[in-house]
């Protein structure tokens, strides 16, 4: 059985890739292969996506598919799992490659889509942008932006990967507690996998909980200012030009940040980012996608939330660095440019 995580991208991915990173070696043992190849410095497979789609990002060295193939046709396991969030942008000629190149003749697919409200998922979304310095556009902007890319759209993604696959191979999740075999994201996922989430063996894994959180508004608009030279550090100050980071320093920037949030207790509020027009935007869009998959599922999922069931509000005006109070803000770049911007393991 090959099992595909193909995301969607802030829906707890990283949760269910870290789980897998850190019982490789135990899941073997269970006739299970979370494999190496691809995985780059991360844990994830996106690098054998970035060549799947043919991007420039791909980098040999970490792994391609033709060794991952070699790998899986001499692997004595009954069991291979790939995850990669952006295998969500795949192409219909994309997803049959895949399909050739790891089929050993007969193999059986499960496909695992997890779905996220599409209010919660923008506003995640444009922090982890932020966060890792990848964008510096308002919401506004990166609202508008998103909502017009295709990927908003998961039922077509749903459709692709369906038409080489199968629905019947298709396993989409809401990440919805409600939702999900005892209310959590991992014991619904091992399922998947064919594991008896009972037995004490699967129980004894370790777990990390949830990974790769949204960071609060605080620190979304404190790191957007660094990049926008609207922090009013002087000269001299660690971070008084983040621009010349690399990419790799502004991860581990924006890791930093999440993590001096959390100590300043910066993380609890979320802050309200939608004006009433967005959210119903959002709410429209996502109930569409809901009902166009439930015309293909034996199983319909249930349809999203009201606002008003949701208890939504609606902005009154949206989040900026000025908020913040000036000393407060002064001591968290302080704090911050004493960090040291070096790769350590779970910046993702």
């Amino acid at each position: 059985m090959i099992v595909l995580h193909i995301g969607l991208r802030k829906a707890g991915s990283t949760t269910i890739q870290h789980f897998l990173n850190d019982n490789e070696e135990a899941l073997i043992g269970l006739g299970i292969e979370y494999p190496r190849i691809g995985r780059k410095m991360r844990v994830d497979h996106n690098n054998l996506v970035n060549e799947l789609r043919g991007r420039k990002s791909f980098d040999p060295k970490y792994g391609s598919l033709s060794e991952l193939q070699t790998f899986w046709r001499n692997s004595p396991s009954s069991t291979l799992i790939i995850s990669g969030e952006t295998f969500e942008a795949c192409t219909h000629a994309q997803c049959l490659r895949l399909k050739r190149i790891l089929d050993r003749g007969g193999e059986e697919f499960r496909i695992v889509l997890v779905l996220r409200d599409l209010l919660d998922l923008m506003i995640s979304s444009y922090a982890q942008k932020i966060k890792f310095g990848e964008n510096t556009y308002d919401f506004d902007t990166f609202y508008q932006d998103r909502m017009n890319m295709p990927r908003v759209n998961y039922a077509r993604t749903a459709r692709i990967w369906a038409k080489i696959y199968g629905w019947d191979s298709l396993r989409i999740r809401l990440l919805d507690r409600q939702y999900l075999l005892n209310g959590d994201l991992l014991d619904d996922f091992l399922t998947v996998v064919g594991l008896d989430i009972e037995s004490e063996t699967v129980r004894s894994l370790p777990r990390k909980g949830p990974v790769n959180v949204s960071p609060g508004w605080k620190v979304i608009e404190a790191v957007r200012a660094l990049y926008l030279d609207r922090a009013g550090l002087p000269a001299g100050h660690p971070l008084a030009d983040c621009k010349e980071l690399t990419t790799n320093q502004r991860r581990v920037l924006g890791a930093n940040a999440l993590d001096l949030g959390g100590e300043l207790g910066w993380n609890k509020d979320r802050g309200s980012y939608l004006t009433r027009g967005q959210a119903e935007m959002c709410y429209i869009t996502n109930r569409q996608g809901v009902r166009n998959l439930n015309n293909n599922l034996k199983e319909p999922l249930p349809l999203p939330k009201s606002l008003e069931e949701r208890g939504f509000t609606a902005r009154d005006k949206i989040p900026d660095v000025s908020d913040i109070p000036a000393v407060e803000l002064r001591d968290f770049y302080d704090r911050l440019g004493a960090m040291p911007l070096t790769w350590r393991p779970g910046i993702y």
